[in-house]
């Protein structure tokens, strides 16, 4: 921030030689023109001469004009000073106050930059869910919601109620619709036999309204739905939803290959042509959502062929590497552990022998940044100590564990406030958390819950917080099995994202 001194006193601009002679002052008198609307007035007045009823006497004309129509709607019409003559309306459908206006900045140029690694205004949200907002109010509505809420996580509560209340109706508008038109699209299924010559992309493609951008437009707009409950942190479940939800929408808006022609290809011969990076978002978000609900049901995305993202950064960590696909492995390995209460047999040890040699041998890719490296390492050291968690429920005191532990928080010193992997930190920071022990890592572990709240100012980052002092609260009670977060969550009927 650059600090104006005291003294200072502006510099008259040179003149511009392709204007001429150019008066300066007359910018700043524009300033005072609106109270001087009766001088305005009088002079134009004096140039088009008086005027009766609906005849004007004009003196280019030298003559009366009459206009035989009816000017009397006219005449309770509010004058308009120069300044508000020219204010134009906004470009985009759907921004409409200067509080939306507001709004719709507040997203473009900071509310984006923290939903991914790319803290430029270039990043995937705004080159690829903001072209399709500007075609759908509803999902419009939903990325003003999620400025308005991001924005007043930053002040004090009931501060701004103006604010407050435009961000809760906007959200709830777009919840509803996008719930009002799923529901006509799933009657419009219903409407159709079901048979193996029919799957729904093809019934819904035989139906003008349901093109593949509108189905994209959905899925986008589950996507921005689970991203508000990131940016409330209700702890409701909702987030994991609509993440389901989403995963719906893949596969009505998946064909076979003859019905689709240059798309993405999927496991299984299915195409699908929704952008193959809110895929990912959805692979990212949807695989870590498993870390707290082991039994989510939620797609897991093969590619039968390299997504084409040219042009397009990773958006987060993990996910074009492969390091991402080891979540739902050991997911799964968690929700096997718990129907058969910890009684491990050799196929249940074998699995996890096999996610560890996978994992041990995995490393990132060499086009990878310093800081996208140091953070996929946080991923794969967190990774182990969930799968240790697993195998040793008891042991979270081991020193395999707590190296790790010391090992990740250490290197979150070296990322630097505002950098774009923090947007992908919560969850290594939550595993390294819940396993801490020692007084001066749980420090560490509160200082960096601190410094992405600071960031981001996201919710689920204040229930991320708690959730791993009630696990700290249980370790100090003599609780050796504290650091089992699915069995507290449910305990306490809690649903958070770690994304």
């Amino acid at each position: 921030m650059i600090v104006q001194d005291s003294n200072f006193s502006p510099q008259q601009d040179p003149i511009d030689p392709i204007q001429g002679n150019y008066d300066f002052n007359f910018s700043l008198n524009l300033l005072h023109l609106q109270d001087d609307e009766g001088v305005e007035n009088q002079m134009i007045a004096d140039h088009y001469g008086p005027h009766n009823n609906n005849i004007v006497v004009d003196p280019l004309y030298q003559d009366n004009f009459l206009y035989n129509g009816d000017i009397s709607h006219f005449e309770g019409m509010q004058q308009l000073s120069p300044l508000q003559y020219f204010r134009l309306p906004h470009l985009i459908i759907g921004v409409d106050t200067l509080l939306q206006k507001q709004l719709f900045d507040q997203y473009r140029f900071s509310t984006s930059t923290f939903l991914t690694t790319s803290s430029t205004p270039e990043n995937l949200f705004n080159s690829i869910v903001l072209p399709l907002a500007v075609q759908d109010k509803t999902l419009m509505r939903l990325l003003l919601s999620l400025a308005g809420s991001q924005s007043l996580k930053r002040v004090p509560p009931g501060s701004n109620p103006e604010l407050q209340r435009e961000t809760v109706r906007l959200h709830q508008e777009a919840q509803q619709e996008q719930y009002r038109r799923v529901q006509i699209m799933k009657a419009h299924l219903l409407d159709y036999p079901s048979d193996s010559n029919h799957d729904g992309a093809s019934i819904l493609a035989q139906i003008p309204r349901y093109t593949d951008r509108y189905l994209e437009i959905i899925f986008a707009t589950y996507l921005t739905l689970c991203l508000y409950e990131v940016f409330e942190g209700t702890g409701d479940g909702a987030g994991s939803a609509h993440l389901a939800s989403a995963g719906y929408m893949i596969d009505l808006a998946s064909k076979l290959p003859q019905d689709s022609e240059r798309s993405l290809s999927l496991f299984g011969g299915q195409r699908t042509k929704i952008h193959p990076c809110l895929l990912d978002f959805y692979n990212y978000h949807g695989s870590l959502a498993g870390v707290t609900s082991p039994s989510i049901s939620i797609i897991q995305l093969e590619y039968d062929e390299a997504p084409d993202t040219f042009g397009h950064d990773p958006p987060l960590v993990g996910v074009q590497d492969g390091l991402i696909k080891f979540i739902p492995r050991i997911s799964a390995l968690r929700n096997d552990a718990d129907k058969i209460h910890g009684e491990f047999d050799y196929s249940t040890i074998n699995t996890g022998l096999e996610i560890f040699a996978d994992l041990d041998a995995w490393r990132p890719q060499p086009t990878s940044t310093p800081t996208e490296t140091l953070a996929a390492g946080f991923y794969q050291k967190a990774l182990f100590i969930w799968l240790f968690s697993i195998i040793y429920p008891k042991q979270s005191g081991h020193e395999r564990v707590q190296d790790n532990v010391k090992c990740i928080l250490k290197g979150m010193c070296e990322i630097q406030p505002g950098d774009g992997v923090m947007a992908c930190m919560l969850f290594p920071l939550f595993v390294a958390g819940s396993a801490a022990l020692e007084k001066e890592d749980r420090k560490q572990v509160i200082e960096h819950f601190a410094a992405l709240k600071l960031w981001s100012a996201f919710g689920n980052i204040d229930s991320t917080c708690n959730t791993v002092k009630e696990m700290w609260k249980l370790r100090d009670a003599g609780d050796e099995n504290s650091w089992d977060w699915v069995r507290l969550l449910r305990s306490t009927q809690m649903s958070i994202l770690v994304t």
